[in-house]
């Protein structure tokens, strides 16, 4: 049995990577295991063979233990080396010609700890390797590539294995590709590289934003109230470049800026203070669309914090807000501020217009929300095909009843603080 320990950073593609080199073995007719070392990790994409969350449980020893999800992870990979017989067991009566090793997502509890070091050099196995991967993502500066460099040097010397680099997400970087390889075979190369990044003028060319998610379903509060949540998050990358305004996203979203969040946001903004550069948004969706999580609002709000960063113009809160909101005319058909304040100021916001004004409340610390999502077909422009069944008319009594609710709730957040 030739064992293959794949190791990396956090989000490097040490998962996805472990079932492709899975489906080669395959088709090539060896017989192959899979070997699942990640005691937290909760999906998948191969089916375990061996899974060491069948001898370690997070949940019961956060509970036992009255500890975080961090304490649980240490704890949980020192575990780990404790089940090394029982995990050797299951794995010789599999005997397979190859073991894929998928180890933490965490890189610095499997080999900056005993425990993982432990575990590899006790691992019963005819031939064994670790695999460091190189997020391409992370390496596409000489600086960066150096720095990831000096950890795979470093994760080499605590594993004690032959090593074999890999760099991931190719496809993502196929412009920088040439410059990689040339930084990893030539000292020269990449000192001149090095050299060069530090006499470039400090102008940014490009910004990456996060926006996280939010919710504006808070009952009496219509188009007022917002709340941020830390469960999804939209990243956009701003590029100065090319001509025109440019979308790229491989996620199923309009690449038309006239019918993007974030292209409409970017389009005002631009037109506003006279930016003559063409500009390319690159869009990576994480928060789901269609179920009231401010999916057009995260990216409305990354793209007006990115486009502020990029031209250096140091906007208030408050006019990102204005600028932010233009781009729910892409889903509501109209402008409205609850999501997009909510994902700019984080917390609990309370919206007043005319003139725009949000008022940020920081919620309580030990705050938990439950986020519901049915599994529902919801129609296209959701929150546009929603408003138009509104009255057109309110009764005076039920305008009072909703402001007072809605006072009550924010009543509720200022004795929490």
């Amino acid at each position: 049995m030739k064992a293959i320990f794949v190791v990396g950073t956090a989000g490097a593609g040490k998962s996805l990577l472990t079932s492709r080199i899975f489906d080669y073995y395959t088709r090539n007719d060896a017989f192959v295991g899979i070997l699942n070392l990640d005691p937290g990790v909760e999906n998948l994409p191969y089916t375990c063979d061996v899974d060491v969350r069948d001898y370690v449980d997070i949940v019961s020893i956060m509970k036992q233990y009255d500890l975080g999800p961090n304490g649980a992870m240490i704890m949980a990979s020192d575990l780990i080396a404790s089940k090394i017989e029982q995990i050797q067991s299951d794995v010789d009566n599999m005997n397979p010609d190859y073991l894929l090793v998928d180890t933490p997502g965490q890189i610095e509890l499997f080999a900056y700890r005993t425990s993982g070091p432990f575990f590899v050099q006790n691992f019963n196995a005819e031939q064994k390797v670790a695999l460091f991967l190189y997020d391409g993502v992370l390496v596409t500066t000489p600086t960066n590539f150096v720095s990831v460099a000096l950890l795979a040097t470093s994760i080499k010397l605590r594993l004690n294995l032959p090593h074999i680099n890999v760099i991931t997400k190719t496809d993502l970087i196929e412009d920088k590709i040439s410059d990689i390889l040339k930084w990893s075979s030539s000292l020269t190369s990449l000192e001149d590289a090095i050299a060069k990044q530090r006499s470039r003028r400090l102008v940014a060319s490009s910004v990456i934003v996060r926006a996280p998610c939010s919710t504006a379903n808070l009952g009496p509060g219509f188009d007022v109230f917002g709340l941020a949540l830390d469960a999804y998050y939209d990243e956009i990358q701003l590029v100065k470049g090319g001509n025109g305004i440019k979308i790229q996203s491989t996620d199923p979203i309009p690449l038309v800026p006239e019918k993007n969040s974030a292209g409409l946001v970017v389009r005002e903004m631009a037109k506003k203070f006279k930016i003559k550069s063409g500009l390319v948004l690159k869009i990576r969706k994480g928060v789901p669309a269609g179920f009231g999580m401010g999916s057009s609002a995260a990216s409305a709000a990354a793209a007006a914090v990115a486009f502020d960063a990029l031209f250096d113009l140091n906007l208030d809160k408050n006019t990102l807000v204005e600028f932010a909101g233009v781009g729910e005319k892409a889903s509501a058909g109209s402008v409205h501020y609850d999501n997009v304040s909510a994902s700019i100021f984080g917390g609990f916001v309370i919206v007043k217009t005319n003139p725009l004004d949000i008022i940020s409340i920081e919620p309580p610390k030990d705050l938990v929300l439950c986020v519901a999502i049915p599994k529902l077909r919801v129609p296209t422009k959701k929150t546009q095909v929603s408003r138009s069944v509104l009255p057109k008319q309110v009764k005076l009594s039920d305008y009072v009843q909703n402001l007072s609710n809605a006072t009550a709730i924010e009543i509720f957040q200022m004795r929490q603080l």
